[in-house]
């Protein structure tokens, strides 16, 4: 073995001294234990190790050849380009315009080509244990759109944390622009053959001066997005999402997957579906004191099943489920009678354990004042005098003798608004006046 040093990759959210708005970017590949900030819980030195071929196995126990198997190859499936601003984009970004995109707007064939041509495959230990490192593998890549706005090939680097999952992160810069790297460290860069172009019209001289293009590979398939650089004629620039491909899960990290299909742990979303078949019950206690029954049902939305993978830290169970659905709850005292939106993350802490299932309000849900009752089934709380309401759900799915019920609770706050309206900064949630409207516990299985 010989030992190298490189600099280990690194994505724009990890970068300073950017215009625009990194946050932005959404990588389908952030690594598990990664914050916003990008500062990895487990990161890697900066010094490795060449191994002498794809079956040697890194230090952490996996081989290029394993990473290889599922990434490898020839991949089709459908490029869905993103035109509107709106909420996607700030600082100098913000707006709720939309940009045009050339040759077209419309969904197109993408055709990802991944190979392995005998480049060199590297490791990188973790700074501390039990992380993993991280392994390299020197591939070529190729994207190609039916529509001809992608016709590019680079030689690129497949980055893997663990035998599940692996990455690549390349760029490209039209020619005539002649654009330097935006990143510190940038990926595998190559001029951009496609015909691709980005303006934001509304927004006077603007075009495309950098286009990132972020992959992940798994047994699961593939999956990615492009993100462009949108250059203004006085130098400025701000940074947009333009597209997405492959085997995305809705607004999630992770990968779409159907009911019968197992992550490397075993757990299947039927596994997880079958043990909330058994909803039918759950104690609970009001703040006022009253004991009351919850009669529960849950119903699932069908094809929202998700799958994160996590194998960065060794031992750990691979991965968890996510998927959606609606939670029927009526109380015996008719206080509550509701259907509400609902995410359910399931877990295992080792292939023979039964899933664990956490149940919260689905995101950006919740009531208004003047819906508390009407659309979220809440009687008897007096809200209309607060400018706006947060309603949380924790619960835990519990089977006691077959019947399963909920453990967790259920708080209500109001908010309202400062008497004067700060001009000078943005208005925090330290600003709100809150006060607690609900707090329901619920205590587990049928009474």
């Amino acid at each position: 073995m010989r030992w190298i040093a490189v600099p280990v990759l690194c994505s724009l959210a990890c970068t300073g001294g950017q215009t625009g708005d990194e946050s932005l970017l959404r990588e389908p590949f952030v690594p598990p234990g990664t914050g916003a900030s990008g500062n990895e819980v487990c990161p890697t030195r900066e010094s490795g190790q060449i191994l002498p071929s794809i079956d040697e196995a890194s230090p952490d126990g996996f081989a290029a050849r394993e990473v290889l198997a599922f990434a490898e190859g020839v991949h089709t499936t459908t490029l869905h380009f993103l035109t509107s601003l709106e909420g996607r984009a700030s600082g100098a970004g913000a707006g709720d315009d939309e940009l045009e995109i050339r040759p077209s707007a419309e969904d197109t064939s993408l055709t990802i080509e991944l190979g392995y041509e005998g480049g060199e495959v590297r490791y990188f230990p973790p700074d501390t244990r039990p992380c993993q490192g991280r392994l390299q593998i020197d591939v070529r890549l190729s994207l190609r759109s039916a529509d001809g706005a992608l016709d590019e090939t680079w030689q690129a680097t497949l980055e893997a944390r663990g035998r599940h999952e692996a990455r690549v992160h390349v760029a490209a810069r039209p020619a005539v622009r002649g654009e330097t790297p935006p990143l510190p460290r940038s990926p595998a860069v190559s001029e951009l053959h496609g015909a691709l172009e980005v303006e934001a019209p509304e927004r006077g001289n603007t075009y495309l001066a950098w286009l990132d293009a972020y992959l992940l590979w798994s047994a699961f398939g593939v999956q990615g997005s492009l993100s462009a650089w949108i250059r203004y004629g006085n130098g400025s620039a701000f940074l947009v999402e333009i597209a997405t491909f492959g085997a995305h899960c809705e607004d999630r990290y992770g990968f779409a997957i159907d009911e019968a299909q197992a992550l490397p742990n075993g757990l299947r979303p039927a596994d997880a579906l079958d043990r909330l078949s058994g909803l039918s019950a759950t104690q609970a206690l009001w703040p006022d004191g009253e004991a009351d029954s919850l009669a529960l049902s849950f119903a699932y939305a069908e094809d929202s099943a998700c799958a994160r993978l996590d194998d960065s830290v060794p031992g750990r169970a691979v991965g968890s489920l996510w998927f959606s659905g609606t939670l029927s709850l009526v109380s015996a005292n008719g206080r509550l009678d509701a259907d509400w939106p609902v995410s359910i993350t399931a877990t295992v802490a080792s292939e023979a354990d039964q899933p664990t299932l956490q149940l919260g309000l689905a995101r950006d849900s919740g009531p208004r004042p003047d819906n508390l009752e009407s659309d979220w089934g809440i009687r008897g709380v007096a809200a209309e005098a607060f400018d706006s309401l947060t309603l949380e759900l924790d619960a835990t799915l519990e089977v006691a003798e077959d019947v399963a019920g909920l453990r967790g609770e259920i708080v209500l706050i109001g908010s309202e608004l400062p008497e004067i309206v700060p001009t000078d900064r943005p208005l925090s949630s330290a600003d709100l006046r809150t006060t607690e409207l609900l707090r329901l516990q619920l205590g587990g299985g049928a009474p």
